[in-house]
């Protein structure tokens, strides 16, 4: 892999974003391999606090574009430092992000061992609840909430659908959800993830 990385005062041109491709194809005619990927992280708009940055589409479309027809991986810095804050918050494995690096486009941080459930659509002070749109629920399975700044991780405690306590929920079911210890930053429409465990 060849990484280059940059900080730049707004957002990146195309020459600051594709730098990367370049160099990973004069290795390949170098090294007459091709299983050579580039990947460019960008430190954009660094001037600025990373909450008041432009990190919704840091990139242009074309940038985008470009990058999904050559296997170039782009990434900023902020969201390199929320992936690094999760990993070692949660207690990640190396094998959780690795293959994240190797994506082509814009790279998110979503690790390998979160399965999207649903979205919150109420909170209250111990609680919130959701609509299960993939997949089954069940009390003592982990959560993840991708938050502003890291993802942050929560058990289980109790489920209940229609004011009944439930030991799962499956796609479909309305389902309030009581975690071992609240999320005071949680909010509606936050993605909520299902942690997937190793089996064994």
């Amino acid at each position: 892999m060849i990484v280059d990385i940059k900080g730049i005062g707004g957002l990146p041109s195309d020459a600051d974003a594709l730098q990367a491709d370049k160099h990973a194809t004069i290795r390949m005619r170098e090294w007459k391999k091709t299983d050579v990927t580039a990947l460019s992280i960008i430190n954009h708009q660094r001037h600025l606090p990373p909450l008041d940055r432009e990190n919704n589409m840091p990139f242009r479309q074309e940038i985008l574009d470009h990058a999904e027809e050559s296997q170039l991986g782009l990434i900023t810095t902020w969201d390199l430092f929320r992936l690094v804050r999760s990993f070692q918050n949660n207690g990640w494995k190396p094998e959780h992000v690795k293959p994240l690096f190797y994506r082509k486009g814009r790279i998110g941080i979503i690790p390998d061992h979160y399965k999207a459930i649903g979205k919150v659509s109420h909170v209250w002070k111990k609680a919130f609840s959701m609509i299960i749109e993939n997949g089954e629920l069940k009390v003592n399975d982990h959560l993840a909430f991708e938050l502003a700044s890291e993802f942050e991780e929560r058990e289980v405690a109790s489920l209940q659908i229609a004011d009944n306590s439930v030991q799962s929920a499956g796609v479909g079911n309305d389902v309030g959800v009581k975690t071992t210890t609240p999320l005071p930053n949680l909010k509606k429409g936050m993605p909520v993830y299902v942690v997937q465990r190793a089996k064994g």
